[in-house]
């Protein structure tokens, strides 16, 4: 078993998800390219979530070379919601819902502006209130909101239940510390 990796030497990457490069579903294992707020990209790599292009992200972890390039073996995730219109429109119109493209996202995003996600989470009826968005376009996209956050959230929690399954043997033995997890939202691999 490799020695687990040195802490005080992980790098903490934050950006917007550009593309999804490679994902193993049976396991969740992906190499994800991200841009960070200075337009560097960067390649993260190891088990995380099922991600769009468009969604903001920060993980840590120890950068290494690999066959493919400098990239970062995720140790920790966690989602970042969008800061500025610009993120929120990119991040509603990346096809995360089905049925918003870029224009719609764009609409939705004017008219509730910075509450946009809170709206979508809490009073999501109020998408009739825009232009053109009827009973049935509003039900749409409530839908698929809401799938896409059971189907993250669904993710995270199959994961975690993995890891800390994982964390059980190397826990009886005494000279061994693993990661631990920090809230629902994030999660540390282990090994």
């Amino acid at each position: 078993m490799p020695d687990a990796p040195d802490k005080s030497h992980l790098t903490e990457i934050s950006g917007e998800v550009a593309a999804v490069t490679y994902r193993n579903p049976e396991n969740g294992y992906s190499v994800v390219a991200v841009t960070d707020a200075e337009g560097k990209p960067h390649t993260l790599a190891g088990v995380m979530p099922e991600l769009s292009p468009g969604e903001r992200v920060t993980a840590s972890g120890v950068l290494e070379n690999s066959n493919y390039g400098l990239r970062l073996r995720v140790e920790r995730f966690s989602y970042v919601l969008p800061a500025t219109r610009d993120g929120l429109e990119r991040y509603l119109g990346s096809g995360l819902i089905p049925g918003v493209g870029p224009v719609l996202a764009k609409r939705i995003v004017d008219y509730f502006g910075d509450r946009t996600l809170e709206v979508l989470d809490e009073k999501p009826g109020r998408l009739r209130e825009i232009d053109k968005i009827g009973v049935h376009k509003a039900d749409k996209i409530i839908a698929g909101w809401r799938a896409g956050a059971s189907s993250r959230w669904l993710t995270l929690w199959t994961i975690v239940v993995a890891l800390l399954a994982g964390c059980a043997a190397p826990l009886q033995k005494p000279d061994v510390s693993v990661a631990g997890v920090s809230g629902v939202r994030e999660v540390a691999n282990v090994g």
